[in-house]
């Protein structure tokens, strides 16, 4: 299950990120597949300079902005792009055990390293 859930989130991510390069034509500096501390499935998430001068100058300070959103994934336009070619991962992620209190320390980090 380990290659095959990896070859959906790849292909996944690899859909997502040409679907967005090729939609924008804007100039990316960061990339990221990312996912949570709960261990749910991935998303991806991107800043384009183009984007990183638009979200910077509609606020007061622009330069401050820059450095404060320049790394954020959780702030770029484009978190959790692509979301439909997501769908297979997701249906993936919805097989496995569920992460609950009720399982053990060993079988919580089984789960939660998978």
């Amino acid at each position: 299950m380990t290659n095959e859930l990896s070859e959906i989130i790849a292909e996944a991510a690899r859909l997502a990120f040409s679907n967005l390069f090729e939609e924008t034509g804007e100039d990316f500096y960061y990339c990221a597949l990312i996912t949570t501390g709960e261990a749910l499935a991935p998303e991806i998430s991107a800043w384009s300079w183009q984007a990183l001068d638009r979200a910077a100058g509609a606020e007061n300070d622009p330069e401050k902005w820059r450095s404060v959103l320049k790394w954020s994934y959780a702030d770029s336009p484009y978190v959790d792009y692509g979301r439909k070619y997501f769908s297979a991962v997701n249906a993936a992620f919805d097989k496995l055990p569920e992460m609950t209190e009720e399982m053990s320390p060993d079988q919580w980090d089984r789960e939660y390293n998978f």
